[in-house]
């Protein structure tokens, strides 16, 4: 049964156009964390106007899968990327609702204007941080118009007991951004990521150094469990998915 919170793919097309790089411009974005010869992953990728331009920044050396589980926006993202020249460094992948189908790994991970769609948030991270390098960052851009402050700073409590740390906090037009690294310790955010944020974040301060459990509304649970080794047994993830209401 079709998720009634997934985006049919020919909506898509009113947001997704030439226009949109006056919005979202891809290189002010991307480039901060990406470069050539890189492996980045686009989860939920749509049209492909994130994969198309992480291809022509990582260049032929490097590699991006375009993730996504309509193939109708896959099929869409390969036909531009070859309008483009740059689908030869494009990986296409259908993903299933309970798995990425991805155990590789990757310099650069994207999830733009998707993570509010996400079923079970704590396996959606957890999936991430387990492909993600070492060094490798993770840009979330969250709509404003879909998720409040609160609900944001929710996602992010579930990230950083996931075993992220927030890096930065760029400037997203019309959406609630954070940037993301693996940290073994949440303690490492120390007063001065905090006055970064400015004004538009609220997240307590004890959430972000003591890993105080706010509550993951997807899960219906006050504490995420922390990121642990994956042995053979599949971690489902879901791209998008139905959110869950309260009890």
């Amino acid at each position: 049964m079709r998720n009634k919170h997934i985006c049919p793919w020919w909506l898509a097309y009113t947001f997704d156009s030439p226009l949109r790089r006056f919005l979202h411009d891809p290189d002010a974005i991307l480039k901060p964390y990406l470069r050539e010869g890189m492996t980045a992953i686009d989860l939920g990728c749509g049209m492909g106007y994130f994969s198309r331009a992480m291809a022509k920044i990582v260049g032929d050396a490097g590699t991006v899968i375009a993730v996504d589980l309509q193939k109708e926006m896959l099929a869409i993202t390969s036909k531009r990327a070859e309008k483009d020249g740059v689908a030869r460094r494009i990986r296409f992948l259908l993903a299933k609702e309970d798995d990425i189908g991805f155990t590789g790994q990757v310099d650069f991970a994207l999830a733009f204007w998707m993570v509010h769609e996400v079923t079970d948030t704590v396996k959606f991270f957890l999936q991430v941080y387990t492909i993600l390098e070492p060094a490798g960052k993770f840009l979330i851009a969250e709509p404003k118009m879909h998720v409040t402050r609160a609900r944001f700073e929710e996602i992010l409590s579930c990230a950083l007991d996931t075993g992220f740390m927030i890096s930065a906090t760029p400037s997203v037009r019309l959406s609630r951004s954070v940037v993301l690294s693996k940290s073994s310790t949440v303690r490492s955010v120390g007063d001065s990521m905090i006055g970064a944020m400015g004004d538009d974040f609220s997240i307590p301060r004890k959430a972000l150094l003591m890993k105080a459990p706010m509550k993951c509304r997807h899960i219906g649970v006050v504490s995420c469990p922390q990121p642990r080794p994956f042995g053979n047994e599949p971690q489902p993830m879901m791209l998008y998915g139905e959110e869950r209401k309260d009890n």
